[in-house]
């Protein structure tokens, strides 16, 4: 199993465990270094799945609890910067076809989905199916899409609503979380 967890998870850094994790130290252009995790899985036989936590859960303890080897958090939170209620998903969100939360922005953002089926897509919400029949996170921005860089632009708003996020998160240095797929595998 593999969860996206969203929502009331305040948990930044998760170290995963698994046989697939690869790690390496980086040094990037301008001298800096940091480390990536990174963790491959075949597309056959996965069946990755969305959680939204309904209080505050370190993600760690949560794995732990539920047997899960790896686990990443995802999406957005509500704060007193944005308005939204403390821990409260600011994105859309749906969970075995329910909607959980909606899209609090008028721009199309990107989005995991991952179908009934399991099968896991990544791009633009207009991209994906109006009604969810599995799951789906709206989070990005979504860096590349069929193989070319797409964040080059602030087509998701990011930039333009950064008043609500406290920052730009298209900017900067932070630690990041990302997902990617090809026909083949999703690490």
């Amino acid at each position: 199993d593999i969860a996206a967890c969203y929502g009331r998870n305040r948990c930044h850094v998760t170290t995963m465990v698994s046989r697939h994790t690869t790690t390496k130290r980086l040094t990037l252009s301008d001298g800096a270094s940091t480390s990536v995790h990174v963790v491959r899985y075949d597309r056959s036989g996965l069946r990755p799945r969305i959680v939204l936590f309904d209080m505050p859960t370190r993600l760690l303890d949560w794995c732990e609890e539920n047997n899960i080897a790896n686990a990443i958090n995802g999406g957005f939170f509500g704060n007193e910067i944005n308005g939204a209620d403390n821990g409260s998903p600011v994105g859309e969100v749906w969970i075995n076809g329910v909607q959980k939360a909606p899209a609090v922005s008028k721009y199309n953002r990107g989005c995991l989905y991952v179908s009934c089926q399991g099968d896991v897509q990544i791009g633009l919400r207009s991209l994906l199916p109006k009604n969810i029949g599995g799951d789906l996170l709206e989070a990005g921005p979504l860096l590349i899409s069929n193989g070319n860089i797409v964040l080059k632009s602030d087509t998701e708003g990011f930039s333009a609503e950064a008043e609500f996020f406290d920052n730009d998160v298209t900017v900067g240095r932070a630690q990041r979380v990302a997902i990617a797929t090809n026909s083949d595998s999703v690490w």
